[in-house]
């Protein structure tokens, strides 16, 4: 069974959720493995238990993998409740430490907001944004609560506890180029978005936060960055949506102010096209080759790769051709070489000797298979 197959199952089985439609049986069309597996992968296993098993009991599953995923349940729970507390340890000590010029993105506080329920929600760590300046003093305060620091290939830190990446700190996010055309796709960074800030209260302490709506466009350009690989960030843009008054107007003009607008067209499209009970409208100025590489990308007929970054790239003549070359002959370790190279000539070089250099290695291999090399 393909991934759109799998997809098309889980998106009915959200449905259900979000419009509270439940029948009295739900039977999965595959194996018990296969709907664990999946939808794992796609971040809504413990949403699905908790609402359709757990609370509704509609979902037919063995007691074998309703125990399985229970556990799991359970393992997420912990570990959330773990981040939110290693979470205040930080908060309390950048603010004993006079640290103030940093924000929670995205992010574990979410999960009492749109979730309610800590085990719902899988977390792979807390991301935050930082003025430069606060950089050092920062540091100084995980390192004082046992945080063992490693720096991340994106411009970032990691900070470790126990092995585990808890915090993820950047001081800038989505920043991407495609050779010379020098097309800064996002410009997230604390001083653009400290005017968004707001605070929640958690275990009674105030944790700087987002506005929940301007999450949205980081929901978005999370999702492009990752080819919108997994269901949970849909469904992460669509509680949002749910849970508070959202003015789309204004998401849309701070998009075109951070250069988030393709992103949030891209999802608002996706939305409209595999979601449409959601009630969100798409924009009506994509491209035909733009909506066509984004239902190729969600039905998995067009590989993950880099090719989504080469919707930015398709202004010349030059760079479609690049785009043709690459889809006959994928480069090798290509999102190292992109985020390298700045001179487009470069980039288009590479791309037009990879026909001759996989060509000669194919002969090359002959030879030396029939003992001529």
């Amino acid at each position: 069974m393909n991934r759109l197959k799998y997809r098309s199952f889980f998106l009915d089985l959200l449905r259900k959720i979000y419009l509270e439609e439940f029948p009295e049986k739900i039977q999965i069309p595959f194996s018990d493995s296969d709907f664990i597996r999946e939808a794992g992968r796609e971040g809504i296993l413990n949403y699905i238990y908790h609402n359709l098993i757990k609370k509704q009991g509609v979902l037919m599953l063995s007691p074998e993998s309703v125990k399985k995923i229970d556990e799991y349940f359970f393992m997420i729970s912990a570990r959330n409740l773990r981040m939110q507390k290693e979470l205040l340890t930080i908060v309390k000590g950048a603010r004993e430490t006079g640290v103030h010029d940093y924000l929670v993105v995205k992010g574990i506080h979410l999960i009492n907001l749109i979730y309610k329920d800590l085990g719902t929600r899988p977390m792979s760590d807390i991301d935050i944004i930082y003025s430069p300046s606060a950089l050092e003093k920062l540091k100084q305060v995980f390192l004082d609560n046992g945080y063992l620091f490693g720096k991340d290939s994106a411009d970032g830190c990691h900070f470790k506890k126990d092995d585990q990446v808890i915090f993820d700190l950047r001081e800038f996010e989505g920043d991407f180029y495609i050779g010379s055309l020098r097309e800064k796709l996002s410009t997230i960074t604390y001083n653009t978005l400290k005017e968004f800030r707001t605070e929640i209260i958690l275990e009674g302490t105030p944790i700087p936060v987002l506005e929940p709506e301007i999450n949205l466009l980081l929901f978005s350009d999370h999702m492009r960055k990752h080819y919108f690989n997994r269901l949970i960030w849909f469904l992460d843009f669509l509680l949002v949506c749910k849970a508070f008054k959202v003015d789309m107007n204004r998401i849309e003009k701070t998009a075109e102010r951070l250069n988030l607008k393709k992103a949030l067209d891209y999802t608002l499209y996706l939305f409209s096209e595999y979601l449409p009970w959601s009630g969100i409208t798409p924009p009506c100025d994509l491209k035909w080759i733009e909506r066509s590489f984004l239902k190729g990308i969600f039905e998995d007929r067009i590989k993950k790769g880099n090719t989504y970054l080469y919707f930015f790239a398709l202004k010349g003549p030059v760079n479609k051709l690049i785009l043709v070359i690459r889809k006959f002959f994928p480069p090798m370790r290509e999102m190292r070489y992109i985020y390298k190279t700045e001179n487009n000539l470069k980039l288009f070089l590479y791309y037009f000797i990879r026909p001759f250099s996989v060509l000669s290695s194919f002969i090359l291999n002959i030879l030396k298979t029939r003992g001529a090399v």
